[in-house]
């Protein structure tokens, strides 16, 4: 079912036969005031890039983390919030101010949320590598610095797309 949560920005033109009429948004435009955003376009798709990278390196060696729950299951869990950052990112390249209602809570909300939590899910598979490596050092497997790297790297690509998160803010075109 789609949504209808921007159903209130459109109207329907009332001029024709009511054939082949297509919705007119009439809802407001939203800006992007910081010049900042600019660099974004390049940055973000690179961060989205490291993190699906960081991502693969932790999963495809052998490794005792990758066979621990507690250091695999947020590593795991971080391919969603990864996933959304790299969906988000074509509307990001085809954003030109003003955008739509419905992109600019793309691009403001769930952007720097999607990265929060890789920053999030990253660190804390970093932890439990740390764990299993501090209370179980006998189990630790050439592979496991792979996964230690690809976690950190999955963390620091969601930390640094969160910190650009006031270049992504948007306002209302008065």
């Amino acid at each position: 079912m789609k949504s209808r949560r921007y159903l209130s920005d459109y109207r329907l033109p009332s001029d024709g036969e009511g054939v082949g009429r297509e919705a007119v948004y009439s809802g407001d435009w939203y800006l992007f005031p910081d010049p900042g955003m600019a660099r974004n376009r390049w940055l973000l798709p690179l961060l989205a890039l490291l993190g699906w990278a960081g991502f693969a390196a932790a999963l495809l060696p052998l490794s005792a983390g990758g066979t621990t729950f507690y250091s695999l299951l947020p590593l795991v869990f971080a391919a969603l919030p990864l996933a959304l950052a790299s969906r988000t990112i074509p509307a990001f390249w085809r954003a030109t101010s003003p955008v739509k209602r419905s992109d600019a809570e793309r691009l403001s909300r769930k952007l720097p949320a999607a990265f929060l939590w890789m920053l999030i899910l990253g660190g804390l598979a970093l932890l439990g590598e740390g764990a299993l490596a501090l209370f179980r050092p006998e189990r630790l497997l050439p592979g496991d610095g792979t996964f230690a790297l690809g976690a950190s790297a999955v963390a620091g690509a969601g930390g640094a797309g969160f910190l650009r998160r006031k270049t992504l803010r948007s306002e209302i075109r008065k």
